[in-house]
């Protein structure tokens, strides 16, 4: 459709460009009259039952004369003369957002109804065309590589014009929609090219731009040897107004606010540090503006965004790409622009609910008895964990997909017992067949792989020299079946889970020569060191259980992926950084002995910060980090203390991190104390709460999901909970160490060897999650220090607003056959929800739990209203769990059953009670309820 569009396109610009070089009228509306291109309705304030239908409109005169002969009637093309506003807007509920197109001020604004100024503006006066006089195929032309190393021959064109040319018939029969632009460009004693731009509004998302070369009408993205002087880099440049936040990206391991970032979008070597990379696993060519916009290049090309780096008030996106398909995504809400990003390239995928629930490993199993004491230690020492997966080696070599018998007698036995203590198992994997290199094993797969040409081809000795040989080409149809059926073996035998590792090696090269991969497709590593992993995944995601939807107990399994890209969050439903430090090292940071490193905690919680702003909500690190040894106890709690108020809680590392091993000691990059009984007890604790969390996260995860999704999942950057205070000294301090679990959890942890921290704490009253006292952060928000003991982390509730919760016994969310393994799976019981209250009575939130319970506070001075709906699908009922009750006299009716509600001997009793029940605790000051029923109670006070 593209070349067909192009074509009339092409032959309709060729005569308006004649026309107007003999004297006739400007080539598109009047100059000076810039165009408004289009309503989107954000739907989260319509009426979800209004039409949905999309229509062409237009405002102004002109639509009568649609075709002068210079057109193409059948394509819907139209070269207009009449000074106009064209709309592309919905039937549906109001139009909230205008891409305004000023052509001879070459600016594209982004405005909404409520706006006072643009809140994006996008400079075409600066947009620029990097182009060399002779195409190098030998080059990768990484825009990254620029700064230090330029190709010599590249000159840069600037846009001169921006020129309205065509405006679509409403009724064509192509229904193409949007309009047309003509992009002049010049250089000083250079030819330049010309461009074409097709803006359109996109329902529910916001704008495309399709930049296309004039002359190439079907390329999108560059084609070597194509045309002489070829474009070689787009350039895209942006305001960057200096009170606005910038998330997106990737996952990013200094900070997850860019502003005065230069960010490369893709993995690259970095020699200087411990791990040999950039550590950029997953890079997204998305940024999110808190001033309530994204901007997303869809391309696996290379990439590189300078964020009010080089120039303070200036965003620069810069592609290795003749043409681009770019997105400006809008939404009422920054949070939500992730979600438009989503309606263009796919939702998450929500992985089986118990891989959520925190899941353990070790670096190296001996052997299958070891895997069964983990489990049974696991369980005897009461840590609420609900799955593992085993590292290598446990096969005879990488990828025979199988069991090495002397070490795995019976693994299925092994996988059944572990089911009936509530432990789901995961393999680690790789996209190889070991060939046998040295003194190792061959994988029994390699020579029928080779001989049947399965892998990519590597340029000269490049694919012999990895660790495992050249990667498996999924390009190739025969080659993925084959691979996936040996997935199928292990997933036919009761494995639930893989963790992704390796598959980095497609890379685009060392400093500005390519390392030449080909697929069998006809694609190459100039692509595909983005897109590899979407096939990689695929093999894999498409043997596990498959989802039986978002109630579903069990099902779904999970892939824990390394590195990823835009569009594989369908499929790579969780992310882990890497090989972290065990240790307190920032990203980047040199010690002593002259090394330098990727990071450790500090790193860690940044990335978990970052990655959800990128479309991946999951994410879990090492607890404890995974090179230089075991962490000692005070990094490995702070760890903790992190990843248990995350998504995902992963417990391992290079050495063992079970909290159970004590007195063991190795580590080169930090010290500190051995495991002991208080590491156990307090893990103990964390580890709960991470399983008691689970109606939250799975609520935000839900929300992820269908035609309309929101949010950016259960982990929340500051700046995107406080768009409006984006640009706060003190935010901006910590947006690398705080964050949100949910809309109401803060969470502070601790990442220095110290018992110290500075907190800031966000507007409003908060509560101390574990001592129960009360803070203020007034109207702006506030820093604040605080004196923080090891057993604890600062973490904080929203004064009134309800945080869902399981039941404090809690062992696993897996089925289990075990009748003294508290399952969720097997019995949901009564979803619990806790409320601070401050001041007495003090209460405004609601809460819509993924299953349908509800429940909504309210209420000031001495009464407290809870309303509560328990028509969810899943929980028994609700467990109020109200702290900051000064006095009370009189609690207790139903209004809809207008009885008396009975009081119980203590808050144990009330999580028995079949009716409604409840139980007041002077001492504490806490009220606990049990409802059954929907209705409406009154509390009341004197």
């Amino acid at each position: 459709m593209r070349k067909q569009l192009l074509g009339a396109l092409a032959l309709s610009l060729a005569l308006s460009i004649a026309l107007s070089h003999c004297g006739n009228a400007a080539v598109g509306p009047d100059a000076s009259a810039p165009l408004d291109i289009g309503a989107v309705v954000d739907t989260q304030s319509v009426d979800s039952a209004a039409d949905t239908s999309s229509k062409d409109v237009g405002t102004g005169a002109g639509w009568a004369s649609w075709w002068d002969g210079a057109g193409d009637p059948k394509a819907g093309i139209v070269v207009t003369k009449e000074a106009q506003v064209a709309q592309v807007a919905y039937a549906h509920g109001e139009a909230k957002f205008v891409l305004r197109v000023d052509g001879p001020a070459k600016l594209i604004e982004l405005t909404a109804k409520s706006d006072t100024t643009p809140r994006a503006r996008l400079d075409v006066s600066k947009w620029q065309l990097g182009r060399v006089k002779t195409f190098d195929p030998k080059v990768n032309y990484n825009p990254t590589n620029l700064a230090d190393s330029p190709p010599t021959d590249l000159y840069w064109c600037a846009v001169t014009h921006l020129t309205q040319i065509y405006q679509p018939h409403p009724t064509g029969e192509q229904g193409f929609a949007g309009t047309f632009w003509l992009l002049k460009t010049a250089a000083a004693g250079q030819p330049c090219p010309d461009y074409t731009l097709h803006i359109q509004a996109q329902q529910d998302s916001g704008y495309s731009i399709d930049i296309v070369p004039l002359s190439e009408y079907s390329a999108s993205d560059f084609a070597a040897g194509t045309g002489s002087e070829p474009v070689v880099y787009l350039r895209i440049a942006a305001d960057a107004p200096a009170d606005e936040g910038y998330y997106g990206i990737g996952e990013l391991f200094d900070t997850p606010q860019h502003r005065g970032q230069v960010r490369a979008l893709q993995l690259e070597g970095d020699f200087n540090l411990d791990g040999s990379s950039n550590e950029g696993h997953v890079r997204v060519p998305l940024l999110v503006g808190t001033h309530g916009w994204g901007l997303f290049a869809k391309s696996y090309r290379a990439g590189s965004f300078d964020v009010a780096a080089t120039d303070k008030s200036q965003i620069v996106l810069t592609m290795q790409t003749s043409g681009l398909a770019l997105w400006v995504l809008v939404s009422a809400k920054p949070i939500d622009i992730v979600s438009r990003y989503w309606k263009l390239t796919g939702n998450p995928l929500l992985p089986a609910r118990w891989a959520v629930g925190g899941l353990l490993w070790r670096n190296e199993n001996k052997d299958q008895a070891e895997v069964l004491q983990d489990a049974a230690d696991l369980r005897q020492h009461d840590l609420a964990l609900s799955g593992l997966w085993i590292d290598r080696p446990y096969d005879k070599a990488v990828n025979d997909f199988g069991f090495d018998p002397k070490m795995f007698s019976d693994p299925k036995a092994m996988i059944t017992a572990l089911h009936k203590v509530g432990l789901r198992v995961g393999l680690w994997s790789t996209p190889y067949f070991d060939p046998g290199y040295g003194d190792k094993l061959k994988s029994k797969h390699f020579d029928f792989a080779k001989s049947n040409d399965y892998f990519v081809h590597g340029a000269a000795a490049w694919s012999t020299i990895l660790k495992w040989g050249p990667p498996v080409d999924f390009t190739n149809s025969k080659a993925r079946d084959f691979f996936k059926g040996l997935v199928k073996q292990y997933t036919d035998m009761g494995i639930e889970g893989f963790k992704m590792d390796y598959g980095e090696d497609i890379v685009l090269g060392i400093a500005n020569a390519r390392l030449e991969w080909t697929f069998a497709d006809g694609s190459d590593e100039r692509t595909m060191h983005q897109a590899y992993q979407l096939g990689y995944h695929e093999a894999y995601a498409s043997q596990l259980p498959k989802p039986q939807g978002q109630t579903a107990k069990t099902g779904g399994g999970w892939l824990l992926c390394r590195k990823s890209t835009w569009g594989d969050q369908t499929q790579a439903s969780m992310i882990w950084p890497g090989d972290l430090c065990a240790g307190w090292v920032k990203f980047g940071e040199c010690t002593a002995d002259g090394e330098c490193h990727a990071g450790g905690l500090p790193a860690s919680v940044a990335a978990a910060i970052s990655l959800p702003t990128a479309g991946f909500p999951l994410y879990g690190a090492d607890t404890g980090g995974y090179r230089h040894g075991r962490a000692p106890k005070e990094l490995f709690l702070r760890w903790l203390q992190h990843t248990a108020l995350t998504a995902v809680l992963q417990i391992g590392g290079g050495s063992d991190h079970h909290p159970w091993l004590q007195g063991k000691a190795n580590n080169s990059l930090t010290t500190g104390g051995t495991f002991d009984e208080e590491t156990l007890t307090v893990s103990r604790q964390l580890i709960r709460l991470h399983a008691r969390l689970f109606p939250l996260i799975w609520t935000d995860m839900v929300a992820t999901q269908g035609p309309e999704p929101r949010g950016v999942g259960p982990v929340r950057a500051l700046g995107l909970m406080y768009p409006q205070l984006s640009g706060d000294a003190g935010l901006r301090a910590h947006e690398a160490d705080q964050w949100f679990l949910g809309e109401h959890l803060l969470v502070a942890p601790v990442i220095t060897p110290k018992l110290e921290r500075e907190v800031w704490l966000p507007p409003g009253q908060w509560v101390d999650w574990f001592d129960g006292s009360l803070h203020d952060g007034g109207a702006s928000g506030k820093l604040v220090t605080l004196t923080v003991p090891l057993a604890k982390l600062p973490l904080y509730v929203r004064v009134g607003a309800p945080v869902p919760l399981l039941r404090p016994t809690i062992d696993t969310l897996a089925p289990s056959t075990d009748p003294v393994v508290d399952s969720f799976a097997n019995n949901a019981g009564p979803l619990w929800i806790r409320a601070e209250l401050a001041g007495g009575w003090q209460a405004d939130g609601a809460l819509s739990a993924f299953d349908g319970t509800a429940v909504k506070l309210s209420g000031g001075g001495k009464a407290l209203t809870i309303q509560f709906t328990v028509k969810g699908s899943e929980f028994n009922g609700v467990v109020l769990d109200i702290g900051g009750v000064a006095q009370v006299s009189v609690v207790a009716e139903l209004l809809v059953a207008g009885q008396t509600v009975p009081q119980v001997a203590n808050s144990t009793a009330v999580a028995q009670c079949t009716a409604a029940c409840w139980h007041y605790d002077s001492t504490s000051k806490r009220l606990t309820m049990r409802m059954i029923s929907t209705g409406q109670l009154q509390v009341g006070g004197n």
